[in-house]
């Protein structure tokens, strides 16, 4: 509830962050739209004419080809600098009009060029190293995969002898890779608000933080994620449209609003708490 009203009250209060945030998104929904990349590895998926483990293995032996290393570290190097740009450039005003509503200070002309100047590169030093730490883990991720791949392949081409290995391991990669992500997650996210709000140590604040209430945040986020999954999930089997398009955008604005308010939110309730710990 404290989500939603704050989100009425920017609304309400600060408009003109909102709109330029919601511009933003429609720009990344412009860019989905032409996105080429499902439609690539869905035909990937189709030459290897096996299991979705088949395809895992497959899209794991294109990555490491030393041919396309070279390649892909130069375009995750720039992809990073333009993403953590774009980042740095939108959300440090809108973090900054948002940070002085909860803490009820009141709108100041200019305020978003204010936290633009403030913040940009704070928010873009940040940015930069969450999207590499994030590049790393997903490396990570589809390496530890790897194991239950192919354990669970065999098993399914009939050899019944591993058949309960490949149950235990791929519950416990699930698991690894479930708390892994949510970890990584939370420590990222909230190290936003914190880095608004401390001038030193802000990442162990941000950690102090989800550590005093990592399993709210984690609920919550996974009722986030499986309210996106599902969305995502139904647009990608309806199709690319004009109406998709637009409902995807609004969809979009509204979600990630109120995502970046409550991480806000739970931040500024949490951190009295958590720096009295500190000291």
């Amino acid at each position: 509830m404290d989500t939603l009203r704050c989100t009425v009250q920017m609304i309400r209060k600060r408009p003109g962050a909102m709109v330029i945030f919601s511009m933003v998104l429609l720009a990344y929904s412009i860019v989905g739209y032409y996105n080429p990349i499902p439609t690539i590895l869905l035909g990937l998926s189709s030459i290897t004419s096996g299991s979705v483990f088949e395809s895992i293995v497959s899209y794991l032996q294109i990555l490491i080809d030393s041919k396309i290393v070279p390649l892909a570290i130069i375009s995750i190097l720039l992809l990073t600098v333009i993403v953590s740009l774009v980042i740095a450039l939108f959300l440090s005003g809108y973090f900054y009009s948002l940070n002085n509503m909860i803490m009820g200070k009141k709108k100041a002309r200019g305020e978003y060029a204010q936290g633009l100047k403030k913040y940009f590169s704070r928010v873009l030093l940040i940015t930069l190293r969450v999207v590499f730490f994030g590049v790393l883990f997903i490396v990570f991720m589809m390496v530890a995969t790897i194991p239950a791949a192919v354990v669970t392949r065999a098993a399914l081409n009939g050899n019944q002898e591993i058949a309960f290995a490949a149950i235990f391991v791929d519950i416990l990669t699930v698991g690894v890779l479930f708390f892994g992500c949510m970890f990584f997650r939370t420590y990222m996210f909230f190290w936003y608000p914190a880095a608004l709000n401390c001038e030193k140590d802000c990442f162990i604040v941000a950690k102090r933080v989800v550590d005093r209430c990592f399993w709210f945040i984690l609920r919550t986020f996974l009722l986030f994620d499986v309210i996106l999954i599902a969305f995502e999930f139904a647009m990608f089997k309806i199709g690319n449209n004009l109406v998709t398009l637009i409902v995807g955008w609004l969809f979009r604005t509204v979600f990630y609003i109120l995502f970046i308010n409550y991480i806000f939110i739970t931040y500024k309730k949490t951190e009295k708490i958590a720096l009295k710990k500190q000291s």
